[in-house]
């Protein structure tokens, strides 16, 4: 197999009486199981996964990994839920534009701390009056909060439904241009976000 080659079935091997089953061996990111525990590196993406994951167990949603402890070495640990995971999956359940299809991703960056978030607290006053169809979440720092000397923070906007979305967003756009907090900061509302950047 070539360096990051991605393992077509899934390896087993043992270690210590336990047979450890390498779901993923790609770019050095292992993956492996042991009965009901999956295990994979951390990344700096880890902590925010884990908020998302308890959030998501607290609501009840129940098709979610859950996390085993805190990570350790380096690694940490989910409960396992049999199926397949990623793009081929998630091709299974919806159409290739997934969740990028319902959301919208409103950035806003600025040299002065607060400004992007004061920006984006009035941005989301606009959006108040959505119907039950529309969820706001943050506003939030954004995954790399400090990047060329600005601040960053966004607010995302999803729906179940693209025309509520789009309604939304159509009335609250106004507001945003003639608000004095968008002249303090630098914006850009991203329909269809690709990525949370």
């Amino acid at each position: 197999m070539t360096a990051g080659a991605l393992l077509e079935e899934p390896q087993t091997m043992t270690e210590d009486d336990q047979q450890i089953e390498v779901l993923k061996d790609q770019y050095g990111r292992r993956v492996t199981r042991v009965g009901e525990v999956v295990s994979r590196q951390t990344g700096w993406w880890t902590p925010a996964v884990h908020e998302l994951l308890d959030h998501l167990q607290q609501r009840g949603f129940r098709y979610a990994p859950r996390v085993i402890g805190a990570p350790t070495n380096g690694l940490e640990r989910l409960r396992y839920i049999a199926g397949e995971a990623g793009a081929a999956g998630w091709s299974r359940v919806v159409d290739p534009d997934g969740l990028r299809e319902f959301a919208a991703l409103l950035r806003a960056e600025a040299k002065h701390a607060d400004a992007p978030m004061l920006f984006l607290r009035e941005a989301k006053q606009s959006f108040i009056d959505a119907d039950d169809a529309i969820a706001i979440h943050g506003p939030l720092p954004a995954p790399m909060p400090k990047r060329a000397g600005m601040h960053r923070a966004q607010l995302l906007v999803s729906s179940n439904e693209r025309r509520p979305l789009h309604r939304l967003l159509d009335s609250a756009l106004p507001a945003l241009y003639a608000s004095p907090e968008a002249r303090k900061v630098r914006w850009s509302l991203d329909v269809d976000p690709v990525d949370l950047y």
